[in-house]
């Protein structure tokens, strides 16, 4: 059987498939009925005998009804909208990408100016803070070559010196310097009247006083003129000088002279000021009573006869 869709010359050829002696069925394959709806098909016999030749009966018109869209092909339009949702895809994960990094460089740098506006503030607390007179300060032996000679003020109570901002109040040479001075290297620190030093780094670089090695975490008293090193000789280390501010004040006057420790012309000078104070006035001195009223003030060769007195 030779089955024709509509006016195409496209045929297909079925074999007949014998069911008894004068019945005879074929099977067709309606797939390649792609639409709905109606469509005509043309059947028609065709016989060959022994002697090969060949005879087609009149075509037989059927019509054909589709009620249901095949759907065997992919649409033209899939593979384009696979691709562009590729593309999309691939945009998206760009740009996710793109986006991770600059997140995680805007968080360095926002870490790094937390860190930096946190170490000011901590300066300002603690160990930075121009308030006042400075208490003491340190004069830079050796070090980072812009800093020799310099001398640093201090004007809080307890400052951290090392090489890293974000840990020092007093910082040296800087975090990616190679160098012997720890990130947080030494504490100064003043208890009641007397200064002393703390070695506090982490890396075992250690902490020198005079050249003399101080242990870790234990206070170690400090005075005027004595010298700090932090680090090796070999690794850039730092040697600062340090000077309280006390012996810097004691250092603008005069030593005093025996002349001006006679404790007889302290009296007379007491004496003097008192006359010239009147006699509501007192000048406190070491170990006096204030003056009563009806006393009698000690005149100047009174004083000198009672002190003869004393050194007889």
């Amino acid at each position: 059987m030779v089955v024709k869709e509509g006016e195409t010359e496209n045929e297909t050829v079925v074999q007949l498939t014998p069911k008894s002696e004068n019945t005879y069925e074929i099977n067709w394959n309606f797939s390649p009925i792609k639409t709905s709806g109606a469509h005509t098909l043309y059947l028609s016999a065709k016989i060959t005998d022994e002697f090969d030749f060949q005879g087609t009966s009149t075509p037989l018109e059927i019509l054909l009804t589709n009620n249901t869209e095949l759907a065997d092909k992919v649409p033209t339009w899939v593979p384009t909208a696979l691709i562009i949702l590729g593309s999309v895809v691939v945009v998206l994960l760009l740009l996710m990408v793109f986006m991770w990094r600059r997140m995680l460089s805007f968080a360095k740098q926002g870490g790094a100016l937390l860190g930096k506006i946190a170490g000011e503030i901590r300066k300002t607390i603690v160990g930075g803070g121009k308030r006042g007179k400075p208490l003491a300060s340190l004069k830079v032996l050796d070090g980072p070559p812009a800093m020799i000679g310099q001398e640093l003020k201090i004007y809080t109570e307890s400052v951290k010196m090392g090489r890293n901002p974000q840990l020092a109040d007093m910082t040296f040479y800087g975090p990616d310097i190679n160098t012997s001075v720890s990130g947080l290297h030494a504490r100064l620190e003043k208890m009641s009247r007397s200064w002393r030093i703390v070695a506090l780094s982490q890396s075992g670089s250690e902490t020198f006083v005079d050249d003399q090695s101080i242990p870790f975490n234990e206070p170690v008293s400090l005075t005027s003129g004595q010298k700090i090193r932090m680090g090796y000789f070999a690794q850039q280390p730092v040697i600062l000088e340090f000077s309280t501010e006390q012996a810097q004040s004691d250092s603008q006057y005069p030593k005093a002279t025996p002349e001006d420790n006679d404790v007889r012309k302290t009296e007379l000078l007491s004496n003097e000021m008192e006359d010239k104070a009147g006699p509501n006035v007192f000048f406190g001195r070491p170990n006096s009573m204030p003056p009563q009223s009806a006393a009698k003030k000690p005149t100047t060769q009174d004083s000198d006869s009672v002190f003869d007195d004393l050194r007889d």
